[in-house]
């Protein structure tokens, strides 16, 4: 916490390289829903439509690796290395390290950025130690501002990613801690990183109660609405089950707002349901029917699990499928799920075709990542080829 109360914007010139210089492509808008034949009286009720948004939380291996540096990997690695390649499925990604403030390294932004999708930090605080940094979250400085939302804010600008997932499992000290106290630190956050950044946003992690306890509700109750309401999004833990969800979206539904509930989904399993890995599926199956957004936890599992064998094929199957018939397969991938969003912008689009596996592409010093091809690509192919 001193570091951070100590950092100033003009240390942007040390860090230079590590501020990415992408800004956020909007995405253009989806295409409208293809038209199907009327159904009849015999045929059953149309399906929910998909998946609001989907979030991906990274979580890999503790963050902040030598592939995810600013100036590349030299020699580069003999082994294969993790890359979120389906971001065509995803409409915000969360850089997660288990340090107190998790800045997305500048690749990772610059890409994602690239490709439409939102890149946020992490400020986590965690147990014991997580308890003493909270004895500081609310100091003041001389006009009354929270100090730390401010620092956080400009953070944000300059670094050039797109806002903070606020995940506090530590408890403050009693003397120190009201929900209206947390509430005001998080209004003045939210503000601050909106008027810096377009679009950007704070989410809020189910941790930490309105009791001061931390006491993860698994959805959106009267323990965590107040911090809820303050916010852009509500990250669920993992641990619900169907009637959860259930009235989490009777609550979210009051206050018109069941789209910015992102109900968690662990792809290590650790209680999820579905047991994580390729069963995320059924998980998202359940917030498909009630309607909420989804977050995908530790997706980096398609890597881990299978200590790198076979990632591509293996990342694949996860995101969009095998190849075979979705319909017949109890097995669904998680662009199942969801609506494919478009990537580059409205008056362009340029791939080329690099899935960011292999050495790099540099041209003239400067290393080229565009927007990714995803999958089936013989329908990009034939896009490209009408626009030739």
């Amino acid at each position: 916490m001193a570091e951070l109360a100590n950092w100033g914007p003009e240390d942007f010139e040390i860090h230079a390289s590590k501020i990415s210089n992408t800004p956020l492509v909007p995405r253009p808008p989806p295409p409208p829903p293809t038209s199907s034949p009327t159904t009849t009286a015999a045929e059953t009720s149309p399906p929910p439509p998909p998946i609001p948004y989907l979030l991906s939380c990274h979580d890999y291996k503790g963050g902040y690796h030598p592939s995810e540096a600013c100036q590349g990997q030299f020699p580069a690695p003999a082994t294969p290395i993790y890359s979120a390649v389906h971001l065509n499925v995803i409409d915000t990604f969360i850089y997660f390290s288990h340090n107190l403030v998790s800045i997305p390294p500048a690749p990772w932004i610059n890409t994602l950025h690239r490709n439409g999708v939102r890149a946020l930090g992490t400020f986590i605080v965690e147990h014991a130690s997580g308890s003493t940094a909270l004895t500081r979250l609310f100091d003041k400085g001389s006009e009354g501002e929270y100090i730390f939302a401010t620092k956080l804010a400009q953070i944000t600008e300059i670094y050039g990613f797109d806002g903070w997932l606020m995940n506090i499992e530590a408890v403050f000290p009693r003397e120190s801690f009201s929900p209206g106290e947390l509430q005001a630190f998080l209004t003045e956050l939210r503000s601050g990183v909106k008027e810096l950044v377009p679009g950007g946003e704070v989410i809020w992690y189910d941790a930490l109660t309105v009791l001061n306890q931390v006491h993860w509700q698994n959805g959106l109750t009267l323990l965590n609405v107040p911090f809820f309401k303050v916010s852009d999004g509500l990250f669920t833990n993992y641990g619900w089950r169907e009637g959860q969800l259930e009235a989490t979206r009777a609550m979210a539904g009051t206050m018109g707002r069941v789209q910015d509930v992102y109900s968690g989904v662990d792809c290590f399993g650790r209680g999820s349901l579905g047991d994580g890995g390729f069963g995320v599926g059924e998980a998202l199956s359940a917030i498909h029917k009630v309607g909420t957004s989804a977050a995908l936890f530790a997706p980096g599992w398609t890597f881990e699990h299978f200590d790198g064998e076979n990632f591509e094929s293996i990342d694949r199957k996860f995101w969009v499928g095998d190849g075979s018939d979705v319909e017949s397969n109890p097995v669904k991938p998680v662009s199942y799920f969801v609506s494919e969003k478009p990537c580059g912008g409205s008056q362009f689009f340029y791939t080329s075709f690099n899935r960011a596996f292999g050495k790099g592409w540099w041209i003239d010093g400067v290393v080229r990542s565009t927007p990714q091809p995803h999958f089936p690509t013989h329908a990009m192919l034939i896009h490209c080829n009408r626009k030739s």
